[in-house]
C-alpha cells in the first residue's frame, strides 16, 4: 500500500484537493476530523477542563476560547499539541491498519502540520499544495469568523511554505483554476499508482 502525506499552508487548497481525491475513491484520513473527534472524547474534555478551564463551558469545548488561549501563548499551544498530536497519530495508525486490511492500494493522510509534527517519515511521498500568500489570504477571508489578523496568527504557527516545498516529494501549484488543480492531481495520482 502506497502511503501519501498531503499538506499545505492555510488557504493553499488542500481541502479542495482532498475532495477531488475522495471523489476518485482514494481512502483519505483527515487529521482535522480526527482532532474534532478527539476533542469530543470525555477524557480529552476532562484534560481540557484541568489545563484550559476557560475553554470548557457546560462540559463542551469552546473552540473560539481555546483558539484565543493558544494563539496568545506559545506555551499553551505547545502543551495542547503535546496532548493532541500523539492521539491524532494513533488515530491515523488505526486508519492505516484498516486500509491495509481492506486491501487499499493507495492512502492519503491529510495533515495540516505534517512537517511541523515530523510525520513525513511515515510516508512514501509527501504532496504539498501551494499557492501565493495573496491568493491564500483572499481564499480564507471568505471563511466565517476569519480576519487578516487571524490568518496571520495561524500562518505563523505553520512552517513557511517555501521550507515545506524543499522537503516535499510533489508540489501541487494551486494558483489558478479548479480544472488545472484537478489535472495536476490526476497526473500525480497516476504516477503514484
Amino acid at each position: 500500500m502506497k502511503k501519501i502525506g498531503l499538506t499545505g499552508s492555510i488557504g493553499a487548497g488542500k481541502s479542495v484537493a482532498v475532495k477531488y481525491l475522495r471523489a476518485r475513491g482514494i481512502a483519505v484520513h483527515d487529521a482535522d476530523a480526527a482532532v474534532h473527534e478527539i476533542y469530543a472524547q470525555p477524557e480529552t474534555l476532562s484534560w481540557l477542563s484541568e489545563n484550559f478551564p476557560d475553554a470548557v463551558i457546560a462540559g463542551q469545548m469552546d473552540k473560539e476560547k481555546l483558539a484565543k488561549i493558544i494563539f496568545e501563548s506559545p506555551d499553551a499551544l505547545k502543551k495542547l499539541e503535546n496532548y493532541i498530536h500523539p492521539r491524532v497519530g494513533a488515530h491515523r495508525a488505526e486508519f492505516m491498519k484498516s486500509a491495509t486490511a481492506r486491501g487499499e492500494k493507495i492512502v492519503v493522510c491529510d495533515i495540516p502540520l505534517l512537517f511541523e509534527t515530523g510525520a513525513e517519515k511515515e510516508f512514501d511521498e509527501v504532496w504539498l499544495v501551494i499557492a501565493p500568500d495573496k491568493i491564500r489570504l483572499a481564499r480564507v477571508m471568505s471563511r466565517p469568523g476569519m480576519t487578516a489578523e487571524k490568518f496571520k496568527a495561524i500562518n505563523a504557527t505553520q512552517m513557511p511554505q517555501d521550507e515545506k516545498a524543499v522537503r516535499a516529494t510533489q508540489l501541487i501549484d494551486n494558483n489558478s483554476s479548479l480544472e488545472q488543480l484537478h489535472a495536476k492531481l490526476k497526473a500525480i495520482m497516476m504516477a503514484a499508482t
